[in-house]
């Protein structure tokens, strides 16, 4: 039977063979998301069908992608798998025969693109050096008015990245080659922003005059390098051949860059610079819909000082900026003349706005881009803004919006540096000299904060807002701070480029009261998946969503989220939420509460702060299991853990099961032969673990295992157990709690959803003090408490005695340790 998969045009299953995989669903991504073209005057599924002769009224002869406009044939395409070459002739052939006026003959990997030339001789066809974009059907120069904005700039720098990497002259170093993508990029905003006045686009390029195109757009490049002197070396050229800068021009001439929606010098970085620059000082470029989403939040106004002490490309920045302007059209559009207007959104952007960023490159950037928006020189520095600013607090701003770099392969170690802060030392783990940038960053923000100004700050949501070794910074900034919001993002949302799990932060430079609220908001989809593809949502029969429009419905949560917090909705307390509610609120009191000052949404959601009603339930906390005496504890007050030996004490003859979390499957220990120590290695922690007959390993920390437990059955007692379980001994109570009906609480499926929410994912999720919060749920019904343990017994001392009549047989067929 032929796998199956969902035809992006038709959104109908269809067969998934080479040609559909390599070739039409590749195309018809391109044909919408490069070229522009609508998906609803494309056909894929069924087949669009053409007659080769008056007499065929069938229309025996299927193409594989057919696009029109108005209803009129205007390209068809023929698909075919990687390795074939044929069928160009047979496209050639269709297009004698159809009103189309361009082909494309695709392959996967090599393309042909033929325009259909009718003269009074007959049919020719000249062949084009790319597809023509949406609305265009001659290859004629741009009008500014006739540019069009594009929705995905993402795909059209992939295309350009992937030709360049074939063909370019000179440098193929990947920082280079997307120096000069950008210097062209420039050009294009640069253009834009400063139109010529006889209304065509000086950003043009004829693939017959590549020499002459190419000079044109170096001039361009010569009046950006005149205009802004501070950002651009004088002597800085285009270091790309006349071939390539054409290419890349005729990718870009027909889009509006400015009116896309999307900020094309950070998507140009993301594609050309890649893991090449991502991630090696920590820094990820946030996603535009989530600048947008922070931005629109805050409510940015006009007669604020913002900065990004991390700005990189200037995402926050020149979002903020562009939010500020639209909301000055709309204010003064009717009442100021167009040129008063102007010089206002200029004035803002010179006096309001600054960024800081370490890395040359990206600074320059931004600072190009800042300056060709802004119209001059912009408040931008390339420094280290933890050195910069820590030489100056004197300098306040309203508004700070930053992504800082972090984590710990990036450690911050001058001293010079490290003895101006000192949140780091709040770290109950903290390595001396050693401290990681985003907890500096940090308290560099809150440090530069006006009073009542606000910061939003992306940090990575395991460490800093749950981690029990940051409990007291959290303390510090509720104890002198108000914390306005935390937003929970999926690990997805940098992805591919890191899975971190982030979280954005939002405060204000003002002491809170208990009552005050902090808006959670828990986001699972961002747009696109763990590859960075755009993700469309789906209704119930697989088919994509569409909107009124005809396109495909991407699934971002955050617009809707946006409108909820706009529209004043009645935003309930985390008590009242149900397990749908993406949006609520806690109070700095309830945050108090938690033994961690907690401050992950996750954590306040859904069963785990319900109370149970069912006056049938016995309902009990871990914290209260140990506070009545049902179970053992340490004389540190917390459950027993275990212990790591090291790998160096794993012996090919040993005789005692060192049992690690992966070895817990199904309520049994699946003991590894690989990992048996000595029996001198047990003498040394035997006493410590103290190990007896139904005492339950229970798993804390692991991905996909957390959760799992296992009962010690008779004559598995001596073992070594890891650090990554509780040792769990229920002692004789007054509740009728005993070792089986505690697993069978144990393996409820509420009790599965509160170990999900109380997992904080870093490198390794683990469960951590936060195991006393778990509630477990026992029968009052004495009878019915001990029916469970008589299930659970049963089941689990049967399985325990096939076991030991298995290794009997492999042991005496020479196959058991």
């Amino acid at each position: 039977m032929n796998s199956k998969i969902i035809d992006y045009i038709s959104g109908i299953k269809v067969n998934a063979t080479p040609e559909e995989l390599e070739s039409v669903q590749p195309l018809t991504h391109e044909l919408v998301e490069v070229y522009g073209y609508n998906r609803e005057e494309i056909k894929t599924h069924p087949q669009f069908r053409i007659s080769l002769s008056p007499s065929d009224e069938k229309r025996n002869y299927p193409v594989d992608i057919a696009v029109f406009e108005n209803n009129k044939l205007k390209i068809i395409c023929e698909c075919k798998k990687i390795s074939s070459q044929e069928g160009k002739e047979q496209l050639r052939k269709y297009l004698r025969m159809c009103e189309a006026k361009i082909g494309v003959w695709f392959n996967g990997k090599e393309r042909i693109i033929l325009k259909k030339i009718e003269t009074s001789k007959g049919i020719d066809f000249k062949e084009l050096n790319d597809i023509l974009p949406f609305g265009v059907w001659e290859e004629t120069h741009p009008r500014y008015e006739e540019l069009k904005p594009r929705e995905n700039l993402k795909s059209v720098f992939h295309q350009i990245k992937k030709s360049l990497q074939k063909t370019v002259i000179g440098s193929t170093n990947e920082p280079d080659i997307a120096k000069n993508v950008l210097k062209i990029l420039f050009c294009k905003i640069f253009d834009e922003r400063y139109q010529s006045e006889n209304g065509f686009a000086e950003f043009y390029a004829n693939i017959d005059k590549p020499q002459e195109s190419s000079g044109k757009i170096r001039t361009i490049f010569t009046k950006v390098k005149n205009k802004f002197e501070d950002v651009f070396d004088k002597n800085e050229e285009i270091k790309l051949d006349d071939k390539s800068v054409v290419f890349i021009v005729q990718k870009l001439q027909w889009i509006s860059l400015k009116n896309s929606g999307r900020d094309a010098v950070a998507d140009a970085f993301e594609v050309f610079i890649g893991t090449a620059l991502k991630g090696e000082h920590g820094q990820f470029f946030t996603p535009r819909n989530v600048v947008r989403f922070v931005i629109n939040f805050l409510d940015v106004e006009e007669n604020k000082k913002i900065i990004d002490p991390a700005c990189g490309t200037g995402g926050f920045i020149v979002e903020s900026l562009r939010y500020i302007w639209k909301k000055l059209d709309d204010k003064y559009s009717t009442k100021w003349k167009k040129e008063d207007l102007e010089n206002e959104k200029i004035r803002i952007a010179r006096k309001n706005i600054f960024g800081c960023d370490r890395d040359s490159f990206l600074s320059q950037a931004c600072k190009a881009y800042m300056c060709i928006l802004g119209d001059g020189t912009s408040n931008i520095w390339n420094e280290d803004s933890l050195v910069k600013f820590t030489t100056n607090w004197e300098k306040k701003y309203n508004i700070i919006l930053t992504n800082p770099p972090f984590g710990q392969k990036i450690m911050v170690e001058e001293e010079k540096i490290l003895k101006k802060f000192t949140f780091w030392r709040l770290n109950s783990k903290s390595k001396k000299n050693k401290a990681e940038p985003q907890i500096l960053f940090l308290e560099l923000c809150c440090s530069l904060l006006e009073k009542n100004g606000k910061l939003a700050i992306v940090l990575p949501e395991a460490s800093i807002f749950g981690n029990k070794i940051y409990r007291e910074l959290r303390k510090i900034l509720l104890q002198n701070y108000k914390i306005i919001a935390v937003f929970s993002l999926p690990p997805e949302t940098f992805k591919p480029f890191t899975g971190v799990k982030p979280a954005i932060l939002v405060l204000e430079n003002r002491q809170a009261s208990d009552n005050d609220r902090v808006i959670c908001v828990n986001i699972q989809n961002v747009g696109h998946d763990k590859r960075g593809k755009i993700l469309y949502k789906y209704d119930k029969n697989g088919a994509p969503q569409k909107d009124e429009d005809g396109n495909f419905v991407v699934n971002d949560e955050l617009g809707s989220i946006t409108a909820k917090l706009k529209s004043h909705h009645k935003i309930v307390h985390y008590q009242e939420a149900t397990e749908k509610d993406k949006v609520f609120f806690i109070t700095h009191e309830d945050i108090k509460q938690t033994e961690d000052l907690i401050l992950i949404p996750s954590y306040y959601n859904g069963f785990l702060n319900k109370q149970e009603t069912e006056s049938n339930k016995l309902v009990l906390t871990f914290r209260e299991i140990i506070d009545c005496g049902i179970i053992e504890v340490n004389k540190n007050n917390n459950i027993p853990t275990g212990d790591e030996i090291g790998s160096r004490n794993y012996l090919e003859n040993g005789t005692i099961p060192f049992i690690r979390t992966s070895d817990i499957t199904n309520l049994e220990i699946r003991s590894n032969p690989q990992q048996f120590t000595s029996e001198e290695i047990y003498q040394k922690y035997k006493d410590k673990q103290d190990i007896k007959p139904y005492d339950i390993l229970l798993v804390k920390d692991g991905k996909h295992l957390v959760g799992e437990c296992a009962i010690i059955m008779p004559g598995e007692e001596k073992i070594i157990f890891a650090a990554g379980f509780y040792k769990i001994r229920i002692i004789k109570n007054n509740y009728g709690i005993d070792t089986w009906n505690f697993v069978y609480a144990l393996n409820s499926e509420k009790v599965k959803e509160q170990v999900d929410k109380l997992l904080f994912y870093s490198t390794v999720p683990h469960l951590s003090n936060r195991i006393k919060e778990i509630r477990l749920i026992f029968p009052k019904d004495k009878e019915k408490l001990l029916e469970n343990s008589k299930i659970m017994k049963e089941i689990l001392t049967k399985k325990f005695e096939l076991r030991k009549q298995l290794k009997k047989i492999y042991t005496k067929n020479g196959n058991e340790k």
